[in-house]
């Protein structure tokens, strides 16, 4: 916990303590709110150097929830599970185990094909489930 998310931790305990409040993890609520305000700042100089509308910003999360949240599919804990990555550019995918290799420096895709095809079909389904909107082809794009 870096010292910005300090007051940030105070307000989600106070909160909770009060009983307006039902998230216990104090650390990740603060957390969560000085980056959602961060996220705020870079938009805001994107916007105003005139760079919002050419700008694409893609926030991502780091392979898995703590010891309170879940992991989407994944249902492990961080560095306990396969990471899949579809490359939507090239239509192609990468699988790593983040319990022997965290760093993601060995693809193992061509090596294990039943599970990279396994996490594949784990995931189409899931964005059928969500609705999830699909990237397209920009025909500007040169």
């Amino acid at each position: 916990m870096g010292p910005a998310q300090k007051p940030y931790i105070a307000k989600y305990k106070a909160k909770l303590a009060a009983g307006n409040y039902k998230q216990k993890n104090n650390s990740y609520t603060g957390m969560v709110q000085s980056l959602d305000e961060s996220v705020g700042r870079v938009l805001a100089i994107l916007k105003k150097k005139g760079f919002e509308k050419k700008t694409i910003v893609i926030f991502t999360g780091d392979n898995g929830g703590d010891s309170i949240h879940r992991s989407g599919g994944l249902r492990q804990r961080k560095g306990l599970a396969y990471k899949l990555i579809e490359f939507f550019e090239e239509g192609t995918l990468e699988l790593y185990n983040l319990k022997t290799d965290a760093a993601e420096s060995k693809n193992l895709a061509a090596e294990l094909p039943e599970k990279t095809k396994e996490l594949y079909g784990m995931l189409k389904k899931w964005r059928v489930e969500v609705k999830a909107q699909m990237p397209t082809a920009n025909p500007n794009y040169r």
